[in-house]
């Protein structure tokens, strides 16, 4: 999704007389970083069969005040918290156990197959209820390891899931045409087992009966009326907002609060300062997404006072697409350093190679590589750095690692350039001050790689 479009606006028109105006909305956005990013990213989840969506992220749908909780999926299926559910700017609702919880306009009668889709964490693991209705239909923590899932005419516990109250969890049931039952936590398929019959759903954090309260943060409910395969299970899960711990630089072409499509200031999103100037005419474009286009003679991006830790744990992420490969010499993707050999850290392609990332000493150099980078093609990558380890990831899979014979040195210079002599295109570019896991770089590529047409 390109920054906020007007598949956004849209919504936004929907619900304006009553939510928000679109100034209030940027007034929002610039002093909530991580909601930008959510925000951004929002229409990459699934939406073929959405008939409740709601996600108290999201400023459409929860305006951080007052008791109305629309439905993004446009099936008029809005929620009304009741007893004083408490919204965090986290972007979650929490329900205190006691008596919270929301009542649906209508009630969704699930005939055949479903899905039922939440971010919930819990604070308390004895039976309490996600999604009920009247006392009959309901899906509820039965206890510390489990799961249970109620009709009219029959019920299922499925066993298998230890609930950690300190972590954030997507739960997900579907049901399919024959009427088995799977469930995945976090994406990962669980536990299964058979229920028949309709389900219906009319309220959320209780069992209908106002009883079985539950305790704890919800962050988004989805229901479908079709059973969603295990890629578009992904799909949501990972459609989750990025990795925020440690980020220190974010610039994102496509979001109009780093870039506003026009002018030469490209801003970091991660509120740290170091923005910097589009110089010599590099210029916006839709494409990926909203990237910048850099032209190969003298277009560049430079942040002055701009220091990049490498001295110890980092990690840098950037999309790039090289427009043409050079058949000598080589380009800079960016760097932060006067190049090799001369403490920093930088990335650069040329004929036959895309070198990840760089990093130098006095003497010394150490990169991992990707070879052979095609023309015209988008490559996600990543790189972190941690206790001499030196690791490469294109498009969320590990090509190499580098264990290092040396300490990496922080460049003093002050000034980070990006798109300093290539012809390519850049859609964001990011630095946190710590190495990512193998997890947190595949969220970030999931995240993005809808919009990057990945």
């Amino acid at each position: 999704m390109a920054g906020i479009t007007d598949i956004f606006w849209r919504k936004l028109e929907y619900y304006k007389t009553t939510r928000t105006t679109k100034e209030q909305c940027f007034s929002y956005f610039a002093g909530q970083s991580d909601k930008i990013v959510l925000n951004r990213e929002y229409e990459s989840i699934v939406t073929n069969g959405l008939v409740l969506n709601l996600d108290a992220g999201f400023l459409p749908s929860y305006p951080a005040t007052g008791s109305s909780w629309q439905d993004l999926s446009e099936q008029g299926n809005n929620g009304t918290l009741q007893n004083g559910p408490t919204f965090d700017s986290g972007g979650w609702i929490n329900f205190d156990g006691s008596n919270d919880f929301v009542q649906l306009s209508n009630t969704i009668t699930l005939t055949s197959e479903f899905t039922l889709n939440l971010f919930i964490l819990p604070t308390s693991t004895s039976t309490r209820v996600l999604l009920g209705n009247d006392g009959s239909d309901y899906l509820q923590i039965n206890n510390s390891t489990a799961l249970g899932l109620f009709s009219s005419t029959e019920s299922i516990t499925l066993d298998g899931y230890s609930w950690d109250t300190s972590v954030t969890s997507m739960v997900t049931v579907t049901r399919n045409t024959s009427n088995n039952i799977q469930t995945y936590i976090n994406s990962v398929s669980s536990v299964s087992g058979t229920l028949t019959g309709n389900f219906r759903i009319k309220q959320i954090g209780q069992r209908g009966d106002l009883s079985r309260f539950y305790m704890g943060n919800i962050y988004k409910t989805q229901v479908y009326n079709r059973s969603l395969t295990q890629q578009e299970i992904l799909q949501n899960y990972y459609k989750g907002s990025i990795v925020t711990d440690g980020l220190n630089i974010y610039y994102d072409a496509g979001n109009l609060v780093s870039y506003d499509r026009v002018g030469v200031t490209w801003s970091n999103l991660s509120g740290t300062g170091s923005s910097g100037i589009l110089n010599n005419g590099a210029t916006f474009s839709e494409i990926r997404g909203g990237s910048i286009i850099f032209d190969g003679v003298n277009d560049n991006f430079a942040a002055t006072n701009t220091i990049l830790q490498i001295s110890s744990a980092f990690s840098i992420e950037y999309a790039v697409s090289i427009l043409t490969v050079p058949t000598s010499s080589y380009k800079y993707i960016f760097r932060h350093g006067q190049g090799y050999q001369s403490n920093g850290v930088y990335a650069e392609f040329g004929p036959g190679y895309l070198s990840l990332c760089t990093v130098n000493s006095t003497a010394s150099a150490a990169s991992v590589y990707l070879f052979s980078p095609g023309s015209n093609t988008l490559y996600y990558v990543s790189v972190t750095y941690e206790n001499r380890s030196l690791k490469g990831y294109v498009n969320g899979v590990l090509v190499q690692t580098n264990n290092i014979s040396f300490d990496p040195l922080n460049s003093s210079q002050t000034t980070l350039n990006i798109g300093q002599n290539g012809e390519f295109t850049i859609p964001l570019w990011r630095f946190y001050t710590r190495a990512l896991s193998l997890s947190e770089v595949k969220q970030n590529f999931h995240a993005n790689r809808t919009r990057l047409g990945l």
